[in-house]
């Protein structure tokens, strides 16, 4: 098997991780730009853990089991397995490469550090292996012919947006055929005008003729406007569908995805749905233009001056291979590009996200520095693109004063021996010009397709990642409950992806209906991962969940978020009025929402307000404390009306007397309630404490107040 397919070579010196990533998911027939495995997903970041490789595989739905080997052992494992992704030292370096196969005591390995795989003989490889291996099922689909040629699989994206608008892509088509043939009239009209002008010594036949041609020509303008017009509502259509699909697939997958993804890179690529939508746009209307150009003129051109035809196919020959050879580093720069961009917005959004916090630490020097050091690697990125821009261009406009010195070189000596007449080589030298310039348009497509073979990267990155399960597989213990639901937890453990030691172990906790329960601890203990996992966010969880008298697993997510509502401490709010942040899109009427602040001892912040329940809220929480948009949310969650409460640091900012008053409140209210503070309900009454100990486990303690 031709394993240079699938290798990947690093560009970075803590990028062994995302490489060999990329060439595992090559195997399975999957493909994510490493650009995006290295700054999006982390793993460039000081290197890259297996646990963590585990992780991303996972993502992109490669199972993978992690295990410690011999060399002898990795022989066997790899001949009835798949591709292996394993831990070698190289000048006392840790360091990853993949082995592909093994057979007669030799391996096949893509090492990151090299630009193709390579064969190494099992006593050399036992001498760097560590033995710590990732191991991966047989590939089921390897890479299609049309995706090592194109690179992208881009068609599961644009391809069915393309077919749901044949049609108006036809007449966009059809349009762009009349327009490029505007080329070819000229030509013409060049040729025959002069003949016969010179002819009949009378340029009456060329009057006629000029206002023919103009006429056609206005036509021809006329049609190209129409076409325009079109692909601008095309563009329009692409754009907000592929934004909507974005938009509505990254609210879909599950809350590990975006606690492991940097918010502002994600944002960012709406801009690469913007990017995608304009070249796919511009691009390929434009390529067709050209197509259509160098077509027809060079098949006039094949009939009527051979010569001057087989001079320019030299020509585009040479962009062509200009072009190829280009093509690498000019893919490479144009990612890159894209993702330093993407770096420095994820970094500035973070830093004015905390602005209060950089002031406060006289960090201004700090944070200007950190973003001005990503701004630097960006236009790093983008100059190491525009030089191999400039090389392109260099080399095409060379070969553009060439060849057309050559054309008229041969329509000349064509001329002086009477083969050629003056028409003749008057249009010959035009319509050379037209097909060299639609030739070096569509050489130079390839950086716009390097532009869009990077954005789609990235937008499939997200597009290609499994949604919540919750929300796909179906449930066949969704049913409606009654009120007061128990929960329970069975052994439940919890580990973060590439962490050394899980964030909860074995934890067994039953909350009954109605019950109070508070968890404490120190810090690092799991107290809000034990909540998270309860409120269902850690659908890969050990041990189980059980909501009245089904498992979690079994219920979809709409089910389980009827039941179960997790508040922290950090409140989401919306740029919209009182009611809306409080509704959330919801129908409930004015007495439910009276109720639900009265109970969260927000009615009294209402009425302060200038517009009541109208007031407009900005999204950083302007004009409200910290405890007021606590109480706010807590006004939210009781309008859900759900059976358990999960409260994590809910209280944190609000003063004890109004969270007395609160839980005073809440006590009205059927659902259980199970806390997790450090201070903020010190004063209050529960019916169970629970402490989680040293390992992560809970440790029932005396009853407060029960």
């Amino acid at each position: 098997m031709n394993y240079r397919r699938y290798h990947t070579h690093q560009s970075g010196n803590t990028d062994c991780g995302p490489a060999c990533v990329r060439t595992v998911l090559r195997r399975h027939g999957r493909l994510v730009d490493v650009t995006v495995l290295r700054d999006s997903v982390g793993l460039g970041h000081r290197g890259s853990s297996l646990a963590g490789l585990q992780r991303v595989l996972a993502d992109y739905g490669v199972e993978s089991e992690l295990l410690r080997l011999d060399i002898d052992q990795l022989e066997q494992a790899v001949q009835v397995a798949g591709p292996s992704i394993v831990g070698v030292d190289v000048d006392s370096q840790p360091h990853f490469v993949v082995v592909h196969a093994a057979r007669g005591g030799r391996f096949t390995v893509s090492d990151p550090l090299f630009s193709r795989p390579a064969i190494i003989d099992a006593h050399d490889f036992a001498d760097m292996f560590s033995g710590h291996t990732l191991i991966t099922g047989p590939p089921e689909t390897g890479l299609s012919l049309r995706a090592r040629i194109g690179e992208l699989r881009s068609q599961r994206i644009l391809w069915p947006l393309v077919k749901d608008r044949w049609s108006a892509l036809l007449v966009i088509l059809l349009l762009t055929a009349a327009v490029s043939l505007v080329a070819l009239l000229t030509g013409v009209f060049l040729q025959v005008a002069a003949d016969r002008v010179l002819q009949e010594h009378s340029p009456e036949p060329a009057d006629v003729m000029a206002a023919a041609f103009a006429a056609a020509i206005l036509a021809a303008a006329g049609a190209n406007y129409l076409r325009g017009r079109m692909s601008v509502s095309l563009g329009q259509s692409l754009q907000r569908q592929l934004s909507e699909r974005y938009i509505r697939k990254l609210l879909r997958l599950p809350v590990f995805f975006h606690n492991g993804r940097r918010t502002g890179d994600l944002v960012s690529r709406i801009g690469d749905v913007q990017e995608i939508q304009t070249l796919v746009n511009s691009a390929t209307i434009q390529s067709a233009i050209d197509v259509g150009v160098v077509v027809s003129v060079g098949a006039f051109l094949a009939s009527s001056n051979p010569l001057v035809f087989s001079i320019l196919c030299v020509s585009a020959a040479v962009n062509i291979g200009s072009s190829w050879l280009l093509f690498p580093s000019i893919r490479a720069a144009a990612e890159e590009t894209l993702q330093r961009d993407a770096t420095l917005k994820a970094e500035f959004f973070s830093v004015l996200r905390g602005y209060e916090q950089v002031v406060s630490f006289a960090a201004r020097d700090f944070a200007a520095n950190r973003v001005l050091h990503r701004l630097e690697r960006r236009i790093t990125a983008e100059a190491r693109l525009g030089r191999l821009g400039n090389t392109n261009t260099v080399v095409k406009n060379a070969n553009l004063g060439l060849t057309t010195v050559f054309v008229a070189w041969a329509c000349l000596h064509k001329g002086a021996d009477g083969s050629l007449s003056f028409g003749q080589i008057f249009s010959s030298v035009a319509l050379a010009g037209h097909f060299l310039e639609s030739v070096n348009s569509i050489a130079a497509l390839q950086i716009k397709y390097q532009h869009l073979s990077a954005a789609v990267g990235r937008y499939r990155d997200v597009m290609n990642q499994r949604e919540d399960p919750r929300l796909t597989e179906p449930h066949p213990a969704d049913r409606p409950a009654g009120r007061g639901t128990d929960i329970e937890a069975d052994g439940l453990a919890v580990t973060y992806p590439a962490a050394g030691h899980p964030a909860l172990a074995d934890l067994n906790l039953t909350v009954s209906q109605g019950e109070n329960v508070l968890v404490t601890g120190p810090n690092g203990r799991g107290k809000s991962t034990a909540l998270k996992a309860l409120a269902g966010f850690f659908p890969d969880h050990g041990g189980s969940i059980r909501i009245g008298t089904a498992q979690m697993k079994e219920l979809s997510d709409a089910a389980v978020r009827e039941r179960v509502l997790y508040l922290g401490e950090s409140p989401l709010l919306l740029a919209a009025d009182i009611r809306e942040n409080l509704t959330f899109g919801g129908l409930e009427d004015d007495h439910e929402i009276e109720r639900a602040c009265r109970l969260a001892c927000f009615d009294d912040i209402i009425e302060t307000l200038p517009g009541g329940l109208g007031w407009k809220v900005r999204e950083d929480g302007s004009g409200l404390s910290r405890g007021q948009i606590q109480r706010l949310a807590l006004a939210r969650a009781i309008l859900r009306d759900p059976d358990v409460y999960l409260f994590d640091e809910a209280f944190s900012g609000i003063d004890r007397d109004t969270v007395r008053r609160i839980w005073a409140n809440l006590a009205s209210l059927p659902a259980s309630k199970v806390v997790v503070s450090h201070t903020g309900a010190a004063d209050l009454t529960f019916d169970r404490i629970v402490e989680l100990g040293p390992d992560r486990t809970p440790e029932p303690i005396l009853m407060k107040g029960a």
